[in-house]
C-alpha cells in the first residue's frame, strides 16, 4: 500500500514539472553583475539572472581604455575620435576649446637620486592643450640618447608615432617624448604628445598634451575699397582642400620682390622690368633692374628744380621701331647713410602710361 502511495506522489510531481516546463516564464531579470572586467586588450563579461525561473543571460563588455585627454594611460593608444556636439563620445575629448581652464601640473623628484627637483607645466583641464612651456627646476644636463635616436613606431590602432629620448649625463634620468599626428577634415592636424621622465625602468611622471591646428592651402584674393591700398581692402582666403573661406580687412601695400613685367606684351621690342610690387593693387614700389631692347631716338634732356630746390635731370625719347616713349627723371637726395640717386622711369604706349616706378642707387660714404 505504501509503495502505491509513493508511486502516486512521484507521478504527480512528474506531471506537475512537465506542465510547468510547458508554461512560458515572463522573465524579470535583475541587475547586471560583472563577471570579467574589460581591459585595454580583452573584452569583459557581465551576467544577470531572472528572479522567477533563475535563467541567466550574458553580455560581452567592450574593450575599455583609461582615457586621459584622448590617450589611454595604460596602453598609450590614441582615440579614433567620433564627435557629437563637439565632444567625443568615446573618450570625452573636446573638439575645440572655447574657454580654456589652465592649471599647473607638477612632477616632484624629491624621492629620487636625480639632478631634477621638479617639472611644472600648465594644462587646460577641458581640452588638454598646453598653456605654458614646461618649467624645469634642477640641474639635469640633457643630451640626445645615441642609443635611442628618433624612431617611428606604431600603436595597436595602426597609428604611427615619433619617439625621441634625452638623457642626463650626470644622473641618468631620461626624458622621453612620444608624438602622434592625426589628420581630420582635410586640413585639421591633431598632435598628441606624452612627455615622460624615466629612471631605469620606472616612469616617475608624465605630461599629456593635445594640440590642434589647421594647415590650410589658401588661395588669396583682394578686393579694394577705393582706388589704392591706402583706402583699405578685404582679404579673402579660400582653402583649396576644405573650401573654408576666411575674410578680413586691412590697409597699406603688401610689397613682394622678384616681380617681372614683360614689356613684349605691349607690342614693344621686348625686355623686362624686375621690381618690388604691391600684390594687392599692383603698383610698383621700386624697380630693381630694367632691361629694354628699344632703340630710343629724338632724345631730349631738361634740367629743373622742384619745390624743395632739388635738381632733376629729365630725359625723354621714343623708340623708332615700336613707338614706346620713355621719360626718365633722375635726382640725388641725402639719406642717413649717404647719397641716394633716384630714377623715376615712366613708359608710355600711345600716350597711355604702361609702367612707372623708381629705381634707387645708394652710395654709402
Amino acid at each position: 500500500m505504501k509503495k502505491v502511495i509513493l508511486s502516486s506522489i512521484v507521478l504527480f510531481l512528474l506531471i506537475t514539472c512537465l506542465v510547468g516546463c510547458d508554461k512560458e516564464c515572463n522573465h524579470e531579470f535583475g541587475e547586471w553583475y560583472e563577471l570579467v572586467s574589460a581591459t585595454c586588450t580583452s573584452e569583459g563579461l557581465e551576467e544577470c539572472k531572472c528572479n522567477l525561473c533563475g535563467i541567466t543571460k550574458q553580455n560581452d563588455l567592450p574593450i575599455e581604455h583609461k582615457w586621459n585627454r584622448g590617450m589611454c594611460k595604460e596602453c598609450s593608444i590614441i582615440c579614433s575620435h567620433e564627435y557629437e556636439k563637439g565632444e567625443c563620445y568615446k573618450c570625452g575629448s573636446i573638439e575645440s576649446c572655447e574657454k580654456h581652464k589652465f592649471e599647473d601640473v607638477s612632477i616632484n623628484f624629491e624621492n629620487y637620486d636625480v639632478c631634477m627637483n621638479s617639472a611644472t607645466k600648465g594644462e587646460c583641464l577641458v581640452c588638454g592643450s598646453s598653456g605654458t612651456r614646461m618649467v624645469i627646476n634642477g640641474n639635469c644636463n640633457f643630451v640626445p640618447n645615441k642609443e635611442k635616436e628618433i624612431v617611428i613606431q606604431q600603436d595597436a590602432n595602426g597609428y604611427k608615432y615619433e619617439v625621441s629620448v634625452l638623457e642626463c649625463k650626470t644622473c641618468g634620468l631620461n626624458y622621453e617624448q612620444k608624438m602622434w599626428t592625426k589628420y581630420f577634415d582635410n586640413c585639421g592636424v591633431l598632435n598628441y604628445i606624452v612627455s615622460s621622465f624615466i629612471l631605469g625602468d620606472e616612469i616617475i611622471g608624465e605630461f599629456y598634451d593635445q594640440r590642434v591646428y589647421y594647415d590650410h592651402d589658401n588661395d588669396i584674393s583682394y578686393i579694394l575699397s577705393g582706388e589704392d591700398c591706402l583706402n583699405g581692402y578685404e582679404i579673402i582666403e579660400t582653402c583649396k582642400k576644405c573650401d573654408q573661406v576666411a575674410k578680413s580687412k586691412s590697409s597699406g601695400h603688401i610689397i613682394t620682390s622678384g616681380n617681372i613685367i614683360d614689356l613684349s606684351k605691349y607690342s614693344s621690342c621686348g625686355g623686362n622690368i624686375e621690381c618690388y610690387k604691391c600684390k594687392v593693387c599692383g603698383s610698383i614700389d621700386e624697380i630693381q633692374e630694367i632691361k629694354i631692347n628699344c632703340v630710343i631716338s629724338d632724345v631730349t634732356v631738361v634740367k629743373k628744380e622742384d619745390a624743395n630746390n632739388i635738381s632733376h635731370t629729365i630725359t625723354s625719347g621714343v623708340c623708332d621701331k615700336c613707338g614706346l616713349s620713355y621719360i626718365i627723371d633722375e635726382w640725388d637726395e641725402e639719406s642717413y647713410f649717404g647719397k641716394v640717386t633716384s630714377t623715376l622711369i615712366s613708359i608710355y604706349q600711345n600716350d597711355e602710361l604702361v609702367v612707372t616706378g623708381v629705381k634707387k642707387e645708394h652710395r654709402y660714404e
